[in-house]
């Protein structure tokens, strides 16, 4: 045994030995190109993946249609009618039922009313007769009516109120007259009369 040990043991390889045992790495070949390596680097918060969930814009208005249009086109019409074309229309009717009235055109007035009206009388024929009579026979008639009021029943019904001042030479009068009024084949008719004198 010597100083140092057991000499048959395997000695260090030299440098140049250790340096020639080491796997040698290619190398470049003249001209091409060198690229280097992807850095592998730990993740850090600024180099965290963004997360892939989109957030949703604005809630969604839903907008809720009828299931059957059809069924709303053909719905009944509303029975109240205020507009103002129904009160023209009856407006514009009085003031020609008034003229008609006032000029003794019994033909003409007539026609404003519903083909069954009769009045007081015991038929349509009977009262005409006698209203034919009563209008030739008064002469020149003073006719005036104050601002109606209108109260509708549905769309083809109406009720007017109005202040009416009558004179003829056989007779005068003053008080609320009332019509009530009917559509028939889109002309408004009188099918009921009433005044009430002052």
């Amino acid at each position: 045994m010597s100083l140092y040990g057991d000499l048959s043991a395997p000695t260090p390889p030299s440098p140049e030995q250790f340096v020639e045992s080491q796997p040698t790495a290619a190398l470049p070949v003249p001209g091409a190109a060198e690229v280097a390596p992807p850095a592998v680097t730990a993740p850090t918060e600024a180099t965290a993946p963004l997360p892939t969930e989109t957030l949703s814009a604005a809630p969604v208005v839903a907008v809720v249609t009828p299931a059957d249009e059809t069924a709303v086109a053909a719905a009944p019409p509303v029975v109240a009618d205020n507009s103002a074309q129904s009160r023209d229309e009856l407006l514009r009717t009085l003031e020609a039922w008034r003229k008609a009235w006032a000029n003794r055109d019994v033909e003409a007035y007539f026609s404003f009313y519903a083909a069954d009206y009769a009045g007081n009388a015991d038929s349509p024929a009977a009262w005409q007769a006698s209203r034919r009579r009563i209008i030739e026979q008064a002469g020149l008639i003073d006719l005036s009516f104050g601002e109606a009021t209108i109260a509708m029943d549905g769309k083809d019904r109406a009720t007017l109120t109005f202040p009416m001042n009558y004179r003829s030479k056989r007779f005068e009068d003053e008080g609320v007259k009332q019509l009530q009024l009917v559509r028939d084949q889109g002309q408004w008719r009188i099918a009921r009369e009433q005044f009430t004198a002052d």
